[in-house]
């Protein structure tokens, strides 16, 4: 799935058409991008650039999922990494792509299948 999503609980439409979210005018839309790898190879590409798992959990109210929170050292920006239910997708948030996030999910998304990806589905 290409998309993008938009969170209406988190921002308020200006009279100029902009959105605002706290303090400051944002582009709220949320990139969600599936992955045609398994969760592993993926987490093993962002290690290979350099990037670290920030945090780990489960996606709430989604019994068995895995959430990623990775980051570049030193740099602003968050790739978040989800898996559930066979399927492996990345976010970036409009505040949270650093410079490079949003390149890095594309290029992610860009990955050709792999046979356990394949074997897993």
């Amino acid at each position: 799935m290409l998309g993008v999503t938009h969170d209406p609980s988190r921002t308020a439409l200006q009279s100029d058409g902009s959105c605002y979210a706290g303090r400051s005018t944002i582009n709220s839309f949320v990139l969600e991008l599936d992955l045609k790898v398994t969760a592993d190879q993926a987490l093993a590409k962002c290690r290979e650039r350099g990037l670290v798992v920030r945090s780990e959990r489960a996606l709430a109210a989604r019994a068995g999922s895995h959430h990623w929170h990775l980051r570049v050292p030193g740099r602003a920006g968050t790739l978040e990494l989800n898996e559930w239910q066979n399927r492996v997708w990345v976010k970036v948030h409009p505040m949270r792509d650093g410079g490079w996030a949003t390149a890095l999910a594309y290029e992610l998304a860009a990955l050709p299948e792999s046979e356990s990806s394949r074997r897993s589905r």
